[in-house]
């Protein structure tokens, strides 16, 4: 009766011991599964397929621009910012000499762009969009929206993202008024 007692305990004890390690896997696999969505939750928040991008190159590099959209985003629905602009750093091998600061250009992406404020993206295209000519301005838009970016683009806006949010001329002023972030500039020309 004791070596029956005690078979009945070790089977007993061997059962609960087999439950628990096939609790415990079953927790490791749901871990695992549970890392590898956060994984992927994370990659579709830092890369998409941004495909194209028409905005004012505002930063230049060796071997990068930085390009903002001058129409804002309202993702406020989503607990987002009222007045998004969006902004990618563009790397290609090449970036053309006669690319410059002020110009509103147009950029197709080449593969995905990291979403990291401002992004990041490799370019397969860029090509740069016309502007209006003012016959009575002394200077081009470009000149003058790269007079205005000079004037902003003190200690405080180094490594900020500048954004170009409208630029008019006016003939009866001579001058061209372009807003930059929250300042208002009179360039004249």
């Amino acid at each position: 009766m004791k070596a029956t007692f005690n078979f009945y305990i070790l089977v007993l004890l061997l059962g609960v011991s087999l439950m628990g390690c096939t609790l415990n896997n079953e927790n490791v696999g749901e871990k695992e599964e549970d890392e590898e969505i956060n994984q992927i939750n994370e990659t579709k928040e830092t890369i998409t397929n941004f495909t194209q991008l028409v905005g004012y190159v505002t930063k230049k590099d060796e071997n990068k621009i930085l390009v903002v959209s001058p129409e804002p985003e309202d993702y406020s629905a989503n607990g987002g910012e009222r007045e998004h602009y969006d902004a990618v750093w563009i790397s290609t091998s090449n970036i053309a000499e006669d690319i410059l600061v002020g110009q509103r250009i147009e950029v197709l992406f080449e593969g995905s762009v990291f979403l990291i404020y401002p992004g990041q993206g490799s370019a397969k295209d860029i090509s740069v969009q016309s502007t209006e000519t003012q016959k009575n301005s002394k200077i081009s838009e470009v000149e003058a929206i790269q007079e205005a970016i000079n004037q902003l683009e003190t200690d405080d806006f180094k490594n900020s993202v500048i954004i170009v949010k409208s630029v008019n001329y006016d003939d009866e002023t001579s001058s061209w008024y372009i807003d930059l972030n929250d300042d208002n500039f009179q360039i004249e020309g």
